[in-house]
């Protein structure tokens, strides 16, 4: 055993008196990033985030803040430009002239002539001044430029603290807080390729004949780019690259996963003096990664996926056994899979129960449907959000109140958000019961409505008290077994 130690005399195992820490060196910085060079970084940022995040994130303060700034008024710059050349009928530095028609759009012509090349790099800065200073008093009276510019700030840090469970690999608190705030910086970097895509709109719209309105599918673009945002953000942070300092290169002292108790030196085989806990149940090596963690490939992590909700709900010692401070990436990876599995499936039940309630149209023909796809991309785009920051949430609770580092919080939280999946397939029945049983009483089928409401009614309460218990009982065991957790 790793957790114990033995000698050839015939004397028991003991536990050692401490334990070797999960790590005993950090990742190197292949490249420090500085000044205006934070430029030449973003593209890879945006298409290779797992690569570049750990330069990104150990770049100092002034790189950060260089691409912040200039990545944020680029592309507020190059949004607000596209507005007031391409859909207000203006000509600015030379860019075009834009034609308006009432139902669509015509592809603007080009204008040289004098036009002066520093006239159009500035026009981007120039629209995002004026349309700065036009919005004041909109929003809320006297607002000013500041104060849009605070909130804006103060929303990036909330990012940083919904990031930071995401992110935390065992660091201390300062590092993983200051991390996750320069990765949340430099993520606005995407407001590049948004102003850009901002740019191309009107020509997509003219190429497609289409009105110049926002349609459903204009929603779904914009989330699904939310969406790429997220996922930059967080698989920037999959890697962690600073000083060693924190929980995860730090001794550990060998505690009774039951009580607390130190068992450091006690035998093996023998009994916890405080609550009588076998001591090797609470050795470090008897916890292990999950199925889903130990599985390579695309296949293989697919079906270790699934193997490993299965497992959560039957087995009663998964989280027993289950390591907590080694396995961070899979962790996350495993709970952000989660929240894609069921926001898709209640988006779907969102769309079929709106279907039946208005429409009383098909599946298949709403599916088809251009408008109805777009929508069931947005309410997917939502609900992950949601539920990310739920767990999240939660994360930093449990953190916070059960006196956990934020890596093993969320580690142990991660796996237990399969409770998410019965929760959705419930909400998915029951909507889909209500929207039948009002589809039928609309459709005159007044006969069955007391039979069919009857029936409805106690499948779904006994539904709701079946999938309340299995969600009680995976936080329980979640919380009880993971508070003292060794490995």
């Amino acid at each position: 055993m790793t957790g114990a130690t033995s000698n050839t005399t015939g004397q028991p195992e003991m536990v050692p008196n401490e334990w070797p820490p999960i790590c005993v060196a950090a990742e190197t910085v292949p490249r420090r990033v500085s000044g205006i060079v934070a430029i030449g970084v973003m593209p890879g940022l945006w298409f290779s985030p797992k690569r570049v995040g750990a330069i990104v994130a150990a770049a100092s303060w002034r790189a950060t803040f260089v691409a912040h700034s200039i990545a944020v008024c680029l592309g507020g710059g190059l949004i607000a430009w596209s507005e007031q050349i391409l859909y207000v009928r203006s000509t600015l530095g030379g860019f075009g002239r834009a034609v308006q028609s009432d139902q669509s759009f015509v592809l603007p012509a080009p204008v040289y002539g004098d036009a002066w090349v520093m006239e159009w790099l500035r026009s981007p800065f120039a629209a995002l001044v004026a349309t700065l200073h036009g919005s004041i008093g909109i929003i809320t009276p006297g607002a000013t430029i500041p104060w849009v510019f605070a909130g804006s700030e103060l929303g990036l840090i909330v990012t940083a603290l919904l990031v930071a469970p995401f992110v935390a690999v065992g660091e201390s608190m300062r590092l993983v807080l200051a991390r996750s705030l320069k990765l949340s910086l430099w993520s606005t970097t995407m407001m590049v390729p948004l102003g850009i895509g901002w740019m191309c709109d009107p020509y997509v719209r003219a190429l497609f004949d289409l009105p110049n309105v926002w349609l459903p599918v204009d929603y779904a673009v914009v989330a699904l780019f939310a969406v790429w945002w997220l996922a930059v953000l967080l698989r920037s942070g999959s890697t962690y690259v600073g000083p060693p300092r924190g929980p995860l290169w730090e001794p550990r002292r060998p505690r009774c996963e039951a009580c607390g108790y130190t068992i450091a030196h006690l035998d093996v085989d023998g009994r916890c003096p405080e609550c009588a806990r076998p001591v090797a149940m609470s050795l470090a090596d008897r916890r292990c990664l999950p199925e889903f963690a130990r599985a390579v490939g695309f296949a293989g992590k697919a079906r270790a996926f699934f193997s490993t909700i299965r497992t959560v709900f039957t087995q009663e010692t998964f989280f027993e056994g289950l390591a907590v401070l080694r396995g961070h990436r899979e962790a996350r990876v495993f709970v952000v899979l989660i929240a894609l599995f069921s926001s898709g499936l209640l988006s779907i039940a969102l769309s079929i129960s709106k279907a039946l309630l208005y429409g009383g149209l098909p599946l298949g023909v709403q599916i088809r449907n251009s408008g109805t796809l777009a929508e069931i991309v947005v309410a997917a785009c939502i609900l992950l959000f949601i539920q990310l920051a739920a767990m999240s949430l939660l994360a930093w609770l449990v953190s916070v109140f059960g006196k956990r580092p934020l890596h093993v919080a969320a580690t142990f939280v991660s796996y237990a958000a399969v409770c998410v999946f019965p929760a959705a397939v419930g909400i998915t029945l029951a909507l889909h019961a209500v929207s039948m049983i009002y589809w039928a009483v609309d459709t005159r089928t007044r006969h069955d409505f007391t039979v069919a409401l009857s029936i409805g009614s106690a499948v779904a309460f006994v539904g709701a008290i079946y999938v309340l218990q299995l969600i009680v009982g995976v936080a329980r065991r979640a919380l009880r077994d993971t508070r003292l957790a060794n490995g």
